[in-house]
């Protein structure tokens, strides 16, 4: 579970965004290596705990206390892709999904292009 999208753990239809999200999981849990603190509960309170950790201010201290220095390339990566995946609307975090695929896939893209770019140039 502690890969599944938000929405999906609150029993949204599955789309292309939640496997974008997923995604976006393992690759954080790679970087960490160690995993996050096992989620448990219902899937309502893990949803809520996910939302916890994707705020711009929970996502930092991930960053902070998770990221071991080896992977510091990857750590502005995987922070443009939670503002991408993870927009602020009306003060809250924004979980669902856009109709046109191009408006989160341009983005995500152009995030890996830059990324692979500044490491190719180190």
């Amino acid at each position: 579970m502690e890969f599944m999208a938000i929405e999906v753990l609150l029993n949204v239809d599955h789309t292309y965004r939640h496997d974008l999200e997923s995604f976006f999981y393992v690759l954080l849990w790679q970087c960490s290596r160690r995993g996050w603190v096992s989620y448990t509960g219902n899937y309502e309170e893990i949803a809520n705990a996910k939302r916890g950790n994707v705020d711009a201010n929970g996502f930092e201290r991930i960053l902070a206390k998770e990221f071991p220095p080896e992977f510091n390339c990857v750590k502005s990566l995987c922070n443009k892709l939670r503002s991408i995946l993870f927009p602020i609307r009306d003060d809250a975090i924004f979980t669902g999904t856009p109709k046109d695929p191009e408006i989160v896939y341009g983005p995500i893209i152009k995030a890996f292009d830059m990324a692979i770019d500044g490491i190719s140039a180190d």
